[in-house]
């Protein structure tokens, strides 16, 4: 599995919820339109007598903070529509899945709401 593979699931996820136009942001691309889903490196892990990797990933769902009453509701819409779509995979969840506020004044990104989903998942990559 690679971070390509986790995007297309995140995608179908929103898509098979009927939440479609939404941006899948790569990593260290900035945030610059919302809503829009950010996958982000996390820690990764030696596995398997280190012949593995398990990349650490977090998936990061944002919506703007204007109109908070309904941007909170497509945040949840969105971000259960995002964890629906990793459970039929080897995606696997990390933790709690946290609320935030970010952006804004002198962040360079717009004001938003968000739900950082942290996941791993066993990466391609074999090590001898």
């Amino acid at each position: 599995m690679n971070l390509a593979d986790v995007a297309a699931l995140v995608s179908a996820g929103l898509t098979g919820a009927g939440i479609d136009d939404i941006p899948i942001v790569d990593p260290g691309t900035p945030v610059v339109a919302l809503p829009c889903v950010v996958l982000a490196p996390s820690d990764d892990e030696l596995g398997d007598g280190n012949h593995t990797i398990r990349e650490g990933l977090d998936i990061t769902v944002l919506v703007t903070r204007n109109n908070q009453v309904d941007q909170y509701v497509r945040l949840q819409q969105m971000y259960q529509a995002v964890v629906q779509g990793l459970i039929p995979s080897q995606v696997r969840f990390e933790g709690a899945i946290v609320f935030a506020v970010t952006g804004g004044d002198g962040t360079g990104e717009p004001p938003a709401m968000s739900r950082v989903i942290p996941v791993s998942f066993t990466s391609d990559v074999n090590l001898p």
